[in-house]
């Protein structure tokens, strides 16, 4: 990197000091890592040369500890790795981040005292992809989990759905979108969905839930009408999509329904057969099963692991795959199911998961204000100020269980101790149109 405006810049370049950070570490203690994948688009693998990690957490919960050398972290995912800085403290060792086109950004682990490597960075070597990664995540404690009982086998789910993924024609736009058993999502709609859905209970004659009617929405299937070899193309296949279905994508449940979903990935129109990482909020799922190819609902079910599945909230549909999750529908009110990968969720990718709203107390007057302010800007509107609140009483001041129910957040402080594990700082994978790279709280390279 020739910088002219830098002294220490000639035509050969500047030093590695000059434009990275680095991850100070001291021989013979282990460092706690926190790994987040901030892209908008590609899942982003992290290494550190020579150097192997320890994956004990996923998506914030703890998991039998894995040794890996390399690791794919897909869109929105987080890991907690632990590292032993265990090799020769007279060098320094890239830490890099490869995805789709390679070398994506790249910083270095610093033994106390040492220079930065000298030379062009090198690629440690990549062994575990993300299938195989997943493979070996366990929770190491079910029972500290929420919800463990239902993964017994006596247990029936509620509903039990095979979502397939595609790319659909969608005539009166002319676009291809994406859908979900032929269902395309639309982010926009007049009022907040969970607005939508107690109104509609209160209307005259409004059915019970789950039968009532929320006007706009369209309601995902628990089978894909059409269906065909998922290893080629539509077009190839013989079938052409057409999807008119297309708007505020729901999936109804009842508060304390057991839901079995399998995602089934397809090859997209242009041949393409890309990964998805999908996203429930206000949930957390057990990851049950995975696998290549087409799910098979006669025999697949068997391979299920209901011993001690992983807990996550965001997790991978991989190349010519499946992803099998269950989870518990603890949470009344509407909550998104999409895809983490931008350009995916806003054309399609995603619904909504709407929890027996007759559960939820009255919308509070600012919640469709802030809405429009946040979603329509050429609309905004200033939120309810909170003397407003007061005024409305209790009801609207419990806005947490509007938003869908109250979540309890996490929060944890790790430190020193003599025991030598050190924490180390968050370290976020990026990619998007105009940035690859790799971030630390010391600073951007």
């Amino acid at each position: 990197m020739d910088d002219p405006s830098n002294p220490d810049c000639d035509e050969a370049g500047c030093p590695a000091e000059e434009y990275l950070s680095p991850l100070p570490v001291e021989a013979g203690k282990t460092y706690l890592f926190r790994i987040i994948n901030a892209a908008s688009l590609v899942s982003l693998t992290f290494a550190m040369a020579d150097h192997n990690m320890t994956v004990v957490r996923a998506d914030g919960t703890y998991v039998e500890p894995v040794e890996v050398s390399s690791l794919e972290v897909n869109v929105g995912q987080r890991y907690s790795v632990l590292v032993t800085a265990d090799q020769a403290p007279d060098m320094s060792y890239w830490a890099t981040v490869t995805g789709p086109r390679g070398l994506m950004g790249y910083s270095y682990l610093q033994y106390d005292g040492s220079a930065p490597p000298d030379g062009n960075y090198t690629t440690p070597t990549l062994v575990e992809d993300g299938p195989a990664i997943d493979k070996m995540l366990f929770s190491k404690n079910v029972q500290a989990h929420p919800n463990p009982d239902i993964l017994a086998g006596d247990v029936t789910p509620a509903r039990s759905s095979v979502i397939v993924t595609a790319q659909a024609l969608h005539p009166p736009s002319g676009q291809e979108l994406y859908t979900s058993n032929n269902v395309s999502n639309s982010l926009h709609a007049p009022v907040p969905l969970v607005t939508l859905a107690y109104e509609s209970l209160k209307k005259p004659n409004a059915k019970a839930w789950p039968e009532t009617d929320i006007p706009g929405t369209v309601e995902v299937p628990d089978l894909a009408p059409v269906i065909w070899n998922f290893s080629a193309t539509p077009r190839d296949a013989g079938v052409t999509l057409v999807s008119e279905d297309h708007g505020l994508a729901v999936f109804k449940a009842v508060h304390g329904d057991v839901i079995d979903m399998v995602f089934q990935n397809t090859v997209g129109s242009r041949g393409m057969a890309g990964s998805h990482a999908w996203h429930l909020h206000g949930h957390q799922m057990y990851v049950i099963g995975q696998g290549s190819g087409t799910f098979d609902p006669d025999s697949d079910p068997d391979s299920y692991n209901l011993v001690n599945p992983v807990l996550r909230d965001t997790f991978s549909v991989w190349n010519f795959g499946w992803t099998a999750i269950r989870f518990k529908a603890d949470n009344p009110g509407a909550w998104p199911l999409h895809c983490t990968m931008l350009a995916h969720a806003v054309t399609g990718m995603g619904f909504n998961l709407v929890t027996s709203p007759d559960l939820l107390s009255a919308p509070p007057p600012g919640l469709e204000s802030c809405y429009k302010t946040s979603v329509n800007p050429e609309e905004a509107q200033v939120c309810t100020l909170k003397s407003e609140l007061d005024e409305a009483g209790s009801d609207a001041l419990d806005i947490s269980r509007t938003g869908g129910g109250s979540a309890s957040e996490s929060k944890e402080a790790v430190s020193s101790s003599t025991g030598g594990v050190l924490m180390s700082p968050h370290v976020a994978l990026l990619a998007g149109a105009f940035v690859f790279g790799l971030a630390f709280n010391f600073g951007w390279i």
